[in-house]
């Protein structure tokens, strides 16, 4: 995908209209790349593998006033995931964040243990996924490309029994 990731929250880097997280990046980019456009990250040798690929590059970031742990997968086609691991007291702040830039969920699932809440930017071609867990003590946000995952979850409304924006997990 060649159109750049970027964010609407202004963090503590004092970026206006982008995350320092994703600062000009684009889905499919080298780990060396990235690493060229943000060298204050590290490699991992042997990251965390999930669906999406494997670590290769972590930091900390700015994310709207908080300071962050910032993970970069990478799969054969080359970046295709970033997760910002918050502080689980600061969630409803990450949260905050998200729904001024995006608005309301696309769809919120309460799977029990854990809450998924999904926005979709168009504009960013980006899916932004809310992991929460108050037992677990997660709070995640997910950037996956669009294209991947547009289709399902248009096709597949989530569960309301809790709403983030108004009753979040931690705060």
């Amino acid at each position: 995908m060649a159109a750049a990731l970027s964010l609407g929250v202004t963090g503590a880097s004092g970026v206006a209209g982008q995350d320092a997280a994703r600062q000009g990046l684009a889905w499919g980019e080298t780990p060396q790349a990235v690493q060229a456009a943000m060298p204050n990250l590290r490699e991992v040798r042997n990251g965390d593998r999930l669906d999406a690929g494997r670590v290769r590059l972590r930091g900390e970031q700015a994310f709207a006033g908080l300071t962050v742990e910032t993970r970069y997968y990478f799969n054969d086609d080359g970046l295709s995931m970033i997760a910002l691991e918050g502080p689980r007291r600061k969630c409803r702040e990450m949260i905050a964040a998200i729904d001024s830039r995006y608005g309301p969920t696309l769809r919120i699932a309460d799977e029990m243990i854990l809450l998924n809440a999904i926005w979709h930017s168009e504009e960013d071609g980006a899916r932004i996924r809310l992991m929460t867990s108050p037992a677990a003590g997660i709070c995640t946000l997910h950037y996956e490309p669009l294209h991947l995952y547009r289709e399902h979850d248009l096709a597949s409304p989530g569960l309301l029994r809790r709403d983030p924006r108004r009753d979040p997990p931690f705060g």
